[in-house]
């Protein structure tokens, strides 16, 4: 068996008592459903990045702004 973490849409675990799942491996639907959750993992992960440097980028050019006054 293999413990799966529930992640939130920032891609963080959630509480792992309440959320935790057990997969079969044995079993394919299973494993279907656990390469669906990497891939909705990975999104999750991969849309917080690209705010992240959203967030940098209008921080660094309005410090740029303010410095030049």
């Amino acid at each position: 068996f293999l413990h799966v973490p529930a992640f939130d849409e920032y891609g963080e675990i959630k509480n792992m008592e309440d959320t935790k799942e057990s997969i079969p491996l044995s079993q394919p639907e299973y494993l279907d459903h656990f390469i669906k959750f990497l891939i909705e993992r990975s999104e999750a992960q991969h849309f917080y990045a690209e705010h992240l440097n959203s967030l940098q980028e209008n921080s660094s050019v309005l410090s740029n702004d303010l410095a030049m006054g």
